[in-house]
């Protein structure tokens, strides 16, 4: 088996940077499940109890051998963790107003989102005071170490027991290069049954570029206690090419000082995402409907709509994803909903094109027997029509009503069966899929192993499955869409027609996206077992993508910032996941054991109860099977409890229920 998972590994790496994607699925659902597709929101806010430290000099980096920063210390007690590429060379000193002060419990700790190579830390708690002030922070190191006189460190200053809490949320939805992106955020006390403002003396907003570059804005501070931020992300002019900078992830770092009712001073930051991308793509012109046709493989008369599109030259993106409610006319000439569609696409590119935008179209087309069982005719026109890109998910058109022009003949089109003999079917929800019958019910299915992002091995003991295969895309960080892909090319690559998935981490993500929105052998298993099965999934996206991201970037670890993984696209991203298709995933939690969390370093950034990774609130499917919850079970390896993934009868038993 050691051989066969070895070429598995083989195959991924020739397969990552060129890989065919499978056929679309068509997504049709009835008009009940309106207010379940496009509605759903998930909590992108992000809440910190602590704060990261800057150096005086503004970056991350030592100067002549010195990293100096403070901050004010509100109450104890309190932690200080260091992060640097040479924990045990770097010589750290803490002081409090110009006052020397002792920590009384130091610890190594390990940060790590599935790495193979953790990030290296040490954790310093004080314990025992009550004096607050000024804490400053100095990290030295000899000449002899650090021949250069530099080094880069991240520092983080936590305070458990405070009730201080800085919330900060980007409420721009969809970020577009060149229009406004609010950040709102507010700091509260929430010691007592209400939660109130606190005094804010300031607050500033930095924006942190790809390059490492800083704009730094200030906060608009309001009576009620609100802090509203606004900036553009860039200004779009016609000489500047924009497309090294699309789908690129930025960090915004709200930093906010106040004051308590006692006056004492606070401080928190919180490190909140945006991805901002061009208006590569926009409706250009009528939709329009022609002539049916006969499907070949279904029998079933099918009636295709173009729309057609506007997409810029320079966009690196071909592959979005759309949304529409279809309506009809009734026999009495009111409009009646039909259902509603949704499916990724490709843009077809109507001839040569020149200038900035060329023109093109893409497709969508429908079983006329939805149009039976809803008791419509032509014509038919389109509502709350929106089409996003696949990398942030952000919403580049949303168009309350689109008319249709249709061909003469299709108004004169009338039903050949009556509603009540119309029976809903695979075909009418989701297209034609060559996978549900070519499986051959005598031939068992396979059940793979899907790890998360940059896993350094697989996340499962694999002598607790069995007629198992390995997917093993180790040490990447991938878009949840080229992760299902990747998916989806290994099966095709291994000859596999059908097989489930047990998963972890942002392996359930893209096996669920997979599952929606491509043709694969999810769709061949036929022996009514479960088709995902996930462990530690972060539906709704962890804080973590953020200032852990930025840790690994300052000392040069990791796999980069993925930003489906953020809150806020994340969000966007399940928000069009149709219900149906969350109905076929059962998916198991975890948390920390009482008393300690699972990871002293990623606390700050994390509502409790956590696994180190993924908060609980956020490891939610809002229309997934939730299995079961445990506590004393950490994300991966190298935390202060058990990892999640080597629970053997949580795995015995997702291994029996797992469809073949």
């Amino acid at each position: 088996m050691l051989r066969y998972e070895m070429f598995s590994l083989l195959v991924l790496v020739g397969l990552a940077h060129a890989v065919t994607p499978p056929p679309y699925k068509t997504l049709i659902g009835p008009p009940n499940d309106f207010d379940q597709v496009s509605t759903f929101r998930a909590d992108d806010t992000i809440m910190s109890k602590g704060c990261a430290v800057r150096p005086k000099n503004g970056g991350n980096s030592a100067t002549n051998g010195m990293w100096e920063g403070g901050v004010p210390v509100d109450s104890w007690p309190f932690t200080v963790t260091v992060c640097t590429q040479l924990p045990d060379m770097i010589k750290m000193s803490f002081m409090l107003d110009n006052s020397p002060i002792n920590y009384c419990y130091e610890k190594t700790v390990d940060v790590n989102m599935n790495t193979g190579v953790p990030y290296p830390c040490r954790n310093f708690q004080f314990c025992n005071g009550t004096k607050t002030g000024m804490l400053t922070i100095q990290l030295s190191c000899d000449a002899n170490t650090c021949p250069e006189g530099t080094f880069n460190a991240f520092v983080e200053v936590t305070f458990p027991s405070s009730k201080i809490q800085l919330v900060s949320e980007v409420t721009t939805r969809n970020p577009i290069i060149g229009q406004p992106v609010t950040v709102v955020a507010r700091l509260q006390d929430a010691s007592g049954e209400n939660i109130n403002p606190i005094k804010v003396i300031s607050a500033i907003m930095d924006i942190i570029l790809p390059d490492g570059g800083v704009i730094s804005k200030v906060m608009e501070i309001f009576k009620d206690g609100s802090i509203i931020g606004k900036f553009l992300p860039f200004l779009k002019n016609s000489n500047t090419d924009y497309s090294s900078l699309v789908d690129t992830v930025f960090d915004v770092i709200v930093k906010v000082t106040g004051m308590s009712e006692d006056d004492v001073k606070t401080y928190r930051t919180a490190a909140n995402f945006l991805i901002p991308t061009l208006q590569h793509l926009f409706t250009s012109g009528s939709v329009s409907v022609g002539n049916m046709y006969t499907h070949p493989e279904t029998n079933s008369q099918m009636v295709q709509f173009k729309v057609p599109v506007s997409v810029l030259q320079q966009s690196k993106n071909n592959n979005y994803r759309y949304y529409t409610q279809v309506w009809g006319t009734s026999h009495n000439g009111t409009a009646v909903p039909i259902c509603w569609m949704s499916g990724l696409v490709n843009i077809d590119i109507d001839g040569n094109n020149t200038g900035e935008y060329v023109n093109g179209h893409f497709n969508m087309e429908m079983d006329t027997n939805w149009m039976v069982a809803s008791e419509t005719l032509f014509p038919v026109h389109l509502r709350n029509f929106s089409v996003d890109e696949t990398v942030g998910f952000v919403e580049l058109q949303n168009i309350d009503t689109l008319e249709v022009e249709h061909d003469p003949e299709l108004l004169k089109w009338r039903p050949k069966i009556r509603p009540e003999d119309v029976k809903i079917t695979m075909d009418m929800i989701e297209g034609y899929n060559p996978y549900r019958y070519k499986q051959n019910e005598a031939t068992e299915g396979k059940l793979m192993l899907v790890h998360g992002y940059c896993s350094a091995s697989e996340a499962f003991p694999t002598d607790q499955f069995n007629n198992y295969v390995v997917f093993a895309d180790f040490e990447q960080g991938r878009p949840v869409d080229e992760f299902a892909k990747l998916i989806s090319e290994f099966a095709t690559s291994q000859g596999i027609d059908a097989y489930s998935i047990v998963a972890h981490s942002q392996g359930g993500m893209a096996a669920l996206h997979l599952l929606t929105y491509y043709q694969s052998g999810l769709d061949g298993t036929q022996n009514g077992g479960r088709k995902i099965q996930t462990v530690g999934t972060s539906w709704q996206g962890t804080p973590l993508m953020g200032e852990l991201a930025n840790i690994a970037g300052i000392l040069g670890f990791g796999c980069g910032k993925v930003a489906d993984l953020s809150t806020d696209v994340a969000s966007r991203w399940l928000s069009k996941i149709p219900s149906g298709k969350q109905m076929e995933v059962y998916y198991y939690t975890t948390e920390n054991g009482p008393g300690f969390p699972c990871n002293l370093a990623t606390q700050i950034l994390l509502s409790s109860p956590n696994d180190g990774v993924v908060e609980k609130k956020r490891a939610q499917l809002p229309f997934g099977s939730a299995v079961d919850h445990k506590v004393g079970q950490c994300h991966s390896e190298g935390m202060t409890y058990p990892p999640q993934c080597h629970d053997a009868a949580r795995n015995s038993e997702m291994n029996k229920n797992a469809a073949r």
